[in-house]
């Protein structure tokens, strides 16, 4: 159920009725779905599953899903998983480009028990 999930914000996000119509079909909140979103997205990329580049775009689809096309806002562990993907997008002091992997990776691994 979450693949599809993935795809659908990914593209363009979903609003409040479709993120709590989903929840409400696995028996879960709408926080509990975003958690299990950002995990997926977390151990999807960690073991190679899914590229940064899809990671990211999957994470801001999330974050938009939550505040601009519906209202539901994130929980922290959804939050910070997409903080690490967000770090990745900037070129931060003493790097000369951007590379938002290792520090992405860096960032993910303390949320991920098995990292």
């Amino acid at each position: 159920m979450l693949k599809p999930l993935i795809t659908m914000i990914s593209g363009r996000g979903v609003s409040t009725e479709d993120a709590e119509l989903v929840a409400e079909t696995l028996g879960i909140s709408v926080h509990a779905l975003c958690d299990q979103f950002a995990l997926e997205i977390a151990q999807g990329y960690m073991s190679g599953e899914y590229s940064w580049e899809f990671g990211d775009v999957a994470m801001n689809g999330l974050y938009a899903s939550a505040y601009a096309v519906g209202d539901f806002g994130l929980p922290d562990f959804a939050m910070h998983v997409y903080e690490a993907f967000d770090e990745g997008e900037y070129v931060h002091s003493r790097q000369r480009e951007l590379d938002g992997k290792p520090r992405t990776k860096a960032l993910l691994a303390p949320l991920l028990p098995n990292a």
